[in-house]
């Protein structure tokens, strides 16, 4: 009789518990259904970056004195975003940069006198460090960047130059370039009428001497100017003086 009792007290006790359901998981913080649990904190994932270091050397007609600078270049990838970004050189203070509304791209110029040298030629090696600081997320360092090398020597023109008269399709002549790195050459024209650019070509071979500007881009009679620059395959930069010329009136060359 007894153990009749125990056995119709067990089976009572799992037909209340199908019935009513078991309240020990609904008190057990690591449970997705109880009321005390605590859902993870996910972690945001990491922005990704675009950045750049980067030299550039300007050769001008007027004034004559070379310019020099440092560009350092950030950007966001993906649909993140930043509210601010800055870079600092060395153990240096940051220094902000400024975002261009166009491209979303952040940069910012360090001329030689932050350096103390004239030409940057102490520069390479040394670390640029950028910080972001991404909505939302928070701040982020990607791995620094360093300045390569400064390309002292300057390309020179050879014609057309000091206001020749020449067609609307001229051929663009320099001196050959002789460097011990990789690098390209990329021309541009520009309107002194319009103050636009009339005609640039993407990088091309080292191994050439001359372009002509092709008959898709016809130049319109007026007053121009081109330069060459030399650019190597980590961006640094030197570009020539400018080439003057005057594209004349179909007849009148």
């Amino acid at each position: 009789m007894f153990g009749k009792i125990v056995r119709l007290n067990l089976l009572t006790g799992l037909l209340l518990l199908v019935a009513g359901g078991c309240t020990a998981p609904r008190d057990n913080p690591l449970d997705p259904r109880s009321d005390l649990f605590v859902p993870p904190v996910e972690e945001p994932t990491p922005p990704e970056f675009w950045y750049r270091v980067r030299t550039v050397h300007v050769s001008r007609n007027f004034p004559t004195t070379d310019v020099y600078y440092v560009q350092t270049e950030l950007s966001v990838l993906g649909p993140d975003a930043a509210d601010s970004v800055m870079v600092r050189y060395k153990q240096g203070a940051g220094t902000l940069l400024n975002e261009d509304e166009i491209t979303g791209v952040w940069g910012g110029t360090f001329n030689p006198g932050y350096f103390g040298d004239q030409h940057l030629e102490s520069t390479p090696g040394f670390p640029f460090v950028f910080t972001a600081y991404v909505r939302d997320k928070g701040a982020y360092s990607p791995p620094e960047a360093s300045v390569v090398r400064v390309i002292t020597e300057t390309p020179v023109i050879l014609s057309p130059a000091h206001g020749d008269t020449v067609g609307s399709m001229p051929e663009l002549v320099w001196e050959a370039f002789n460097a011990d790195f990789a690098y390209g050459f990329k021309v541009t024209v520009i309107s002194h009428t319009a103050v636009d650019t009339a005609w640039t070509t993407p990088l091309f071979a080292s191994a050439l001497l001359s372009v002509t500007v092709p008959d898709s881009v016809a130049l319109e009679p007026g007053e121009y100017n081109w330069t060459l620059a030399v650019i190597d395959s980590f961006e640094n930069y030197s570009r020539s003086k400018e080439g003057e010329f005057v594209v004349a009136e179909a007849g009148q060359q």
